[in-house]
């Protein structure tokens, strides 16, 4: 029961938070070219969003930004001294989380969402295969140092560090932007 109240606590934040910061429909023009889809930037949201709420919050706003694409949300595993959740897997529950914000939003299934590694990296030289890591390749190979990829990582560096590591071609298409939180 407490759960389910604190789901409920946490949509109920995050939609006051979008009507008040984000005010009037923040949504795509309907009819707009693809063309004029084609100029927004690439971006790849990787972070812990089963963690403390403002990974959620940077998540609703980037998704709601008219001048960004986001093209996938890989959800990062959790610290095990995250003290935020109790799930076993916090990639999966970070997925879920992720999930939940698009719901909100009324963008259910309008942008990839994947699970990052299970856990960190035990060597600096041995990836961590994942979902989240191809899928930085994937949407990186489709860019150009002229339209590259932004990556926006508010977790653990894992996933983006597992992708340099499988494909380093990359690292020539991709700003990797780092989210600090205070």
């Amino acid at each position: 029961m407490f759960q389910g109240m604190k789901k409920n606590l946490l949509l109920l934040t995050l939609t006051l938070f979008v009507a008040l910061v984000c005010f009037g429909p923040m949504a795509q023009a309907q009819g707009q070219s693809a063309q004029a889809q084609d100029r927004r930037t690439k971006v790849i949201v990787d972070n812990d969003l089963c963690g403390d709420a403002d990974g959620l919050f940077a998540l609703a706003h980037q998704l709601l930004c008219k001048s960004i694409n986001v093209r996938g949300i890989v959800g990062a595993h959790l610290s095990s001294r995250g003290g935020f959740t109790n799930a076993t897997n916090t990639a999966q529950a970070s997925v879920e989380r992720a999930e939940e914000v698009l719901e909100c939003l009324g963008m259910t299934g309008q942008v990839r969402v994947v699970a990052g590694a299970t856990e960190k990296m035990t060597s600096p030289t041995q990836p961590k295969e994942s979902e989240g890591a191809r899928l930085i390749i994937e949407e990186a190979q489709q860019c150009t140092p002229e339209r590259p990829l932004y990556v926006l990582m508010g977790g653990p560096l894992t996933d983006v560090a597992s992708a340099l590591l499988i494909n380093p071609a990359i690292a020539k298409l991709t700003p990797w932007i780092i989210e600090a939180f205070a």
